[in-house]
């Protein structure tokens, strides 16, 4: 092996490793990611069922109780939704790790090429990967910050409701 392919070689393989270590970082934000929004969805789930729960109490009270009724319904169609946010950031998705099937190497006849060739290829598999990768964690942040927001100002349109219906009432 001579000096110069050595140097490819050894250029070749940092890069790989690179590669792996900005993937393995990914999967790691991923599925830190994945454990808030399943807490959060958590959270809104039980938030819901409280608000379910005093509009079922004050729909048995009967009447006068008409607008916080009504803004305790809207208060859990609010935290349903942004539970169901969370729950598909949390869903499944394609996303691409570290590694490769041996068969992939085997199958496509790379065994017959220079190895530092073979890296590079690979090093192009893994940048295609990250760049999926980025996408589906920035689209989950952004559906998960919409949870959150939803969450955080769910209290705005219930009560925005209740009072409108203290008025009709």
């Amino acid at each position: 092996m001579t000096t110069d392919n050595a140097s490819k070689i050894k250029l070749a393989e940092t890069v790989l490793r690179q590669g792996e270590l900005k993937l393995q970082a990914q999967l790691t934000i991923a599925l830190a990611a994945d454990s808030r929004a399943s807490t959060f969805a958590s959270l809104f789930m039980t938030l819901a069922l409280a608000a379910f729960g005093g509009a079922g109490t004050l729909w048995k009270l009967g009447a006068g109780w008409e607008p916080i009724l009504v803004g305790a319904c809207i208060e859990t169609i609010v935290l349903l939704i942004c539970a169901y946010w969370c729950i598909s950031v949390a869903s499944p998705v394609d996303f691409y790790t570290v590694g490769n099937r041996p068969n992939n190497w085997w199958d496509d006849g790379v065994s017959d090429k220079p190895l530092d060739e073979c890296l590079k290829k690979e090093s192009e598999n893994y940048h295609k990967h990250i760049d999926h990768n980025s996408n589906v964690i920035n689209d989950n942040a952004k559906a998960f910050t919409y949870a959150l927001w939803g969450g955080i100002l769910s209290p705005i349109p219930s009560s925005a409701a209740a009072l409108l219906t203290t008025w009709l009432v």
